[in-house]
């Protein structure tokens, strides 16, 4: 059968969707396998898990599992809050819960504009602790991240886990 034309565009972005509802991207043709609306009140636990409450690296930060909640108009609302001189947030994240190697992948967020915000959006697998100096193992993918409040956004590669032969 002849491969469907896509019928509706992002322009200039080589993003094309098609009436069958095939995603196009520059060419290569992509088929749906994780997708999350936000509906209802509830987070879907067969696919995201609060982040474990621990002291993040910055800013005197620690994850808060009760500052990431869906408001049932479709949208996860994570918030910041400063106390005892400390900020606290919220996140959420699919770990042991859903694993793509390759792919297209996509989020539609708001950036943060205060301090205690980390908005991020990063791709990491088990291994991402792994040291063996080859880059492959223990990657984690910083598609895009804003911890500058309202300054820009960031990208990276970290591989060869946290310590002293992060890279």
């Amino acid at each position: 059968t002849a491969t469907p034309v896509p019928t509706e565009a992002i322009p200039e972005s080589g993003i094309y969707v098609s009436e069958d509802g095939t995603l196009y991207v520059e060419g290569e043709e992509y088929s749906l396998t994780f997708e999350d609306e936000f509906e209802g009140t509830e987070l879907d636990r067969t696919k995201w898990a609060p982040c474990p409450e621990w002291k993040r690296q910055d800013l005197n930060c620690y994850w808060d599992n009760d500052m990431a909640a869906v408001n049932g108009d479709g949208v996860l609302t994570i918030t910041s809050d400063y106390r005892d001189g400390n900020y606290y947030m919220g996140a959420i994240r699919s770990k042991n819960l859903f694993t793509q190697t390759y792919g297209y992948f996509e989020v539609k967020c708001t950036l943060n504009t205060i301090p205690g915000y980390w908005t991020a959006f990063w791709l990491m697998g088990e291994t991402v602790e792994n040291v063996n100096g080859n880059g492959v193992d223990g990657t984690e993918i910083d598609i895009m991240e804003s911890a500058y409040f309202g300054k820009g956004i960031n990208h990276a590669l970290h591989w060869d886990g946290y310590g002293k032969d992060h890279k």
